[in-house]
């Protein structure tokens, strides 16, 4: 009883001390929580760190179009996320054209991918169309 009593208590004083110290699992709730405030296509929140962190924007883009990324997000994010109801196939090139040197195509749907993985710092571009 006093093992599983102690053990509890460990348990318990991580979870508050991450809370406390605003440890990644806070920043990804709070970040998480703007991104599933709207649910219109066309709407992509991207950030230039991985997980939702570093700077983030919001932006309303019509569907079926290219949307070149400028300062400071192109060729610099590292997490995207389009709204529900669309999917996004992001680009290396700034006119929406992939090249032989992508990692692998990628298309995205909500809520997104929050670790880029061989796309980190690539996509230049990117177009929703409604899913």
């Amino acid at each position: 009883m006093k093992y599983i009593c102690a053990v509890l208590l460990c348990a318990l004083g991580t979870t508050v001390a991450s809370i406390v110290a605003g440890g990644p699992e806070l920043a990804d709730f709070t970040a998480r929580a703007v991104v599933e405030k709207r649910a219109t296509p066309g709407y992509v929140y991207t950030c230039t760190g991985a997980t939702w962190a570093g700077t983030c924007t919001s932006q309303k883009n019509a569907l079926s179009t290219c949307v070149v990324l400028s300062s400071p997000y192109s060729a610099n994010i590292s997490s995207i996320g389009p709204d529900a109801g669309a999917i996004c196939t992001v680009y290396t090139g700034t006119t929406c054209t992939s090249s032989c040197s992508d990692p692998y195509p990628l298309s995205l749907v909500y809520p997104g991918v929050t670790a880029l993985g061989s796309w980190d710092k690539l996509i230049k571009s990117f177009k929703c169309v409604a899913a």
